[in-house]
């Protein structure tokens, strides 16, 4: 095999473990699963025309989540505004509480919170990355990220049933 074959299947084989992360952190930004699949094909292609940019074979997962998260953030801008906007009024109305009764799984509990929190949760307790690494894929510094992940707990005590929470 020549260096480039070598390099191929090494990219292949990386790309494949990291294939279910990869999907869950766009559809946790995007939240539609049509667009999740293409933001992930499009950061795969993005990162394999950029290999050589990558130093450290071993940072690969970070390196790779930072390119799909600047994907996920580039196809919510191609979004229209309206969409956006009455997406996140949809988040925030009081009468979209949940109804204490109702039991929600904690992964569509984080599916409510705000985009910049949904992120941070789905890459600290989904994805068991670092702050620091969070830090660096979200280019935000640790003691934001810390913050978010702070702010992220307290809605999601709001949201979730008291029930969920001690289980």
């Amino acid at each position: 095999m020549t260096g480039m074959q070598d390099e191929k299947a090494w990219f292949t084989q990386a790309a494949l473990q990291q294939q279910n992360s990869l999907y869950l952190l766009a559809f946790s930004i995007l939240k539609n699963d049509e667009d999740a699949k293409d933001a992930v094909q499009d950061a795969l292609i993005q990162a394999y025309r950029n290999l050589d940019s990558l130093r450290d074979k071993s940072k690969f997962r970070p390196w790779i989540m930072k390119i799909l998260t600047n994907c996920a953030y580039a196809a919510l801008r191609k979004k229209a505004p309206a969409e956006q906007i009455e997406t996140q009024w949809d988040l925030a109305a009081p009468e979209e509480r949940i109804d204490i009764s109702t039991k929600l799984s904690l992964w569509e509990a984080v599916q409510l919170l705000p985009l910049p929190y949904r992120t941070v949760v789905t890459l600290y307790y989904y994805e068991n990355l670092s702050v620091k690494e969070i830090g660096k894929i979200t280019d935000s510094r640790p003691d934001a990220v810390k913050k978010r992940l702070s702010r992220a707990r307290e809605q999601l005590k709001q949201i979730l049933p008291k029930e969920v929470l001690e289980s």
